[in-house]
């Protein structure tokens, strides 16, 4: 199907609602398996209606299992091909395996090619399987991860090369999964859509595309262009969110702490705990050290490549500011940076009362918590171990559970990949749904992506991070369909708390202090950049495939035309006009005509070649849409009036 075409979003609807007929009836083997929306992507994938999608789906909707049945379904025509970390391909194997079962064939696992996109010989890995991405179904799990490593990497990065290879590859199907389509900076849509399209369909240059697309002062699409920049991702994106239908005609209220549905998810509080004396002095020692270095970045003429960001902005994303952040953590002197172990005794409120007040909460809680730290060492979940373990818990070993309460797990990148399933498992049994054997869960990133707990009540963020998305991840583990059914309804929800540190009130100092602390900095600026990406977010849920099905409010369906909706020309498309016209054809503004018994509506047009404009009403989209000029029922119309 053409995408570039005013008449695609109201031809894919068509198609869109005529598929949940099928599925209502539940006459094939893949309807009684999948949800509606992930028998529409298998559907449309299989019949070769669209060849390549960004699978937006909010963290928690089956991401994993849509991807398994698009895989068995085209692997008799395509090799199939699985990006992600290492530690994903456990999951996307056994997903396939147990999906095989569900609908009787052979597991085809084993027919498939898995690539590590963390791995330092990536490439090669790749190159060892095939000899050329062509006519190949290629499938990305956590695909943020990828398109934000192309816009960070130089020219010789694995994934500014693959980025390369995915460009030029011919017949390739692509499926990109993610729960958060932009991750830190909304330029990485560029990489996403432009390999999805085989074309530059979005700027390769980052200031040419800042400059076309983003209000520099709120962040924020420039509303002129908005509309011309949604033109161009049509038909691109599958989005699916928590609060959105996920079925025609459904009420997203009813499935909110109801089986099989959603935890209730209260806002997220934020917890600021005033540093220590000492504390606090060890941090501003940091700070300085920090602010003298960032110095020698400032005024730098900063170069650009294709697809890629400023070099001193890709720096600073490298920097992150690490020791302050660790410093306000836990009290770290840079002795104790290097240093292995730590007496239990040091790990009081002095050195961390931050991590006391964690504590504290954990305490409080009624049944399960997660605690989340970019930090694993001391300074992150090393450290708040330690102050679990001086509140009497105990790290829980896999083999000698006992039923106190007083027990933690870790899964972070240190544990070996073959416990991590089994750490779940564990956290997860039903004997385990109020905590009484481990209550605590310590993650790090590695467990934010790839993991899913049941019955979490509370999760703890240790400390902000630049890019809101990161804790949407987080917080996701513990929010999944069907994740709190073990639990009574009443008990069916979760409260998120997010600590920052912030400055010590008595602390005395010549020296010049920043208003806010590095905490305090990180919230404030992933706040404001949260803002575009739910902006982005907007775009993708009203260019969506399913927007009109779904009834999501606000839908790209453009009158259908068959005109072009956007020139290539970036320059001349954001000058034009609008070719996306929203609305209906009000019928008492035209007259009306009779064919075969069916009635059409018709206008004078000068620009149309028989001198009027001629409407039938499509009962599929309950509206008069626009008649092909090219169609044969137009000369009987004609004579008719």
């Amino acid at each position: 199907m053409e995408r570039n075409n005013t008449s695609f979003p109201s031809e894919i609807t068509k198609v869109l609602k005529k598929v949940y007929e099928t599925y209502k009836s539940k006459t094939d083997q893949w309807s009684n398996i999948l949800r509606y929306y992930q028998y529409v992507i298998r559907f449309l994938m299989d019949n070769e209606l669209l060849d390549s999608l960004l699978i937006a789906h909010q963290m928690g909707t089956g991401k994993t299992l849509l991807a398994s049945a698009v895989a068995i379904t085209c692997l008799d025509r395509y090799e199939v091909i699985f990006f992600s970390a290492k530690t994903l391909h456990h999951n996307f194997i056994q997903t396939v395996k147990d999906t095989c079962q569900i609908i009787g064939v052979e597991d085809v696992s084993s027919k498939m090619s898995f690539v590590a996109m963390d791995a330092p010989n990536m490439l090669t890995q790749l190159n060892k399987q095939v000899m050329s991405l062509d006519n190949k179904m290629i499938i990305f799990d956590e695909a943020h991860n990828f398109f934000r490593s192309i816009i960070n990497g130089d020219e010789k990065s694995n994934a500014k090369k693959l980025y390369n290879l995915i460009m030029l590859a011919k017949n390739t199907k692509k499926l990109f999964l993610t729960g958060s389509i932009v991750s830190k900076t909304v330029f990485e849509i560029v990489a996403c859509f432009n390999m999805l399209s085989n074309k530059e369909l979005l700027p390769e240059n980052y200031f040419q595309f800042r400059e076309l697309y983003i209000d520099e002062e709120s962040g924020k699409i420039k509303t002129g262009v908005r509309d011309k920049l949604a033109n161009r991702l049509v038909g691109y994106v599958s989005y699916i969110a928590i609060d959105l239908p996920r079925e025609p005609n459904q009420v997203v209220s009813s499935i909110i702490r109801e089986e099989g549905g959603y935890p209730q998810l209260f806002a997220t509080q934020e917890k600021r705990v005033e540093m220590s004396s000492e504390q606090y002095k060890f941090y501003w020692i940091i700070r300085e050290r920090e602010i003298a270095s960032l110095k020698r970045f400032t005024g730098k003429e900063r170069t650009i490549q294709a697809m890629s960001i400023p070099k001193s902005d890709s720096k600073m994303m490298r920097t992150f500011f690490v020791r302050s952040r660790m410093v306000s953590n836990f009290l770290l002197s840079d002795k104790k940076f290097e240093k292995i172990d730590i007496k239990l005794d040091d790990f009081n409120e002095i050195n961390s009362p931050k991590m006391t007040e964690i504590v504290k909460e954990v305490n409080s809680t009624e049944g399960k918590v997660l605690i989340y730290s970019q930090f694993v060492d001391y300074g992150g979940l090393k450290s708040i171990s330690k102050y679990l373990e001086r509140a009497g818990y105990v790290e829980s070993k896999l083999d000698d559970v006992v039923d106190d309460a007083k027990r933690y797990v870790f899964i972070s990148g240190k544990i070996p990949m073959k416990q991590r399933p089994l750490i779940n498992k564990l956290f997860n049994s039903k004997d385990n749904i109020n905590g009484n054997k481990i209550k605590v869960i310590l993650i790090s990133k590695t467990g934010a992506e790839g993991i899913n707990t049941t019955c979490v009540r509370k999760v703890i963020l240790t400390e902000p991070y630049w890019t809101k998305t990161r804790d949407e991840q987080v917080i996701s583990r513990a929010v999944r369909q069907g994740s709190h059914d073990m639990l009574p309804k009443e008990k069916r929800d979760v409260n998120v708390s997010i600590y920052l540190a912030t400055k010590n009130s008595e602390f005395k100092t010549d020296h010049p202090i920043e208003e806010i602390t590095i905490d305090e900095e990180f919230q404030k600026k992933s706040l404001f950049n949260y803002k575009s990406i739910l902006d982005i977010r907007e775009v993708l849920k009203e260019v969506s495939i399913e927007c009109s099905v779904l009834n999501y409010g606000s839908c790209r369906l453009c009158i259908p035309t068959n005109q072009q909706l956007y020139d290539d020309d970036f320059i001349n498309d954001v000058n034009d006009e609008n070719k996306c016209v929203i609305g209906t054809i009000k019928k008492k503004e035209l007259k009306e005509v009779s064919l075969e018994g069916k009635t059409y509506l018709y206008e004078k047009d000068v620009n149309e070649v028989l001198g009027y404009k001629f409407y039938e009403f499509d009962s599929a989209l309950d509206k008069y849409v626009s008649m092909n000029s090219s169609d044969d029922r137009l000369d009987k119309l004609i004579e008719l009036i």
